[in-house]
């Protein structure tokens, strides 16, 4: 299966960062309705191990997250490479949205 692997840069502690993307799959189910299901969520200390449903594909993954940097890396199915760049885009923003600086 394909890979694909998203970075965003924050500029927060890994604890902190970790705080805000404990519901990164809510996050995605709120942007996305019923079209996401979320299959697993299993986080250890600041990695989450993670299965979304899709549009009938599953798309198996991970965030991992440091002082200054959140990473996700997921297995695409072949049938999801067409909207690969619409799944990293949401992956980013996603992101992005969850470690911004608020006031």
């Amino acid at each position: 299966m394909p890979k694909i692997e998203v970075r965003t840069e924050h500029q927060l502690s890994a604890d902190d960062a970790t705080e805000r993307l404990r519901l990164f799959g809510e996050q995605l189910k709120k942007k996305h309705g019923n079209e996401v299901t979320i299959l697993k969520e299993d986080w250890n200390d600041h990695t989450l191990d993670f299965s979304l449903g899709a549009k009938g594909l599953k798309i198996d993954g991970r965030l991992v997250v440091t002082d200054r940097q959140a990473m996700v890396s997921c297995n695409l199915p072949f049938a999801a490479m067409l909207f690969r760049g619409r799944i990293e885009k949401d992956i980013q923003n996603t992101l992005a949205d969850a470690l911004a600086n608020h006031p």
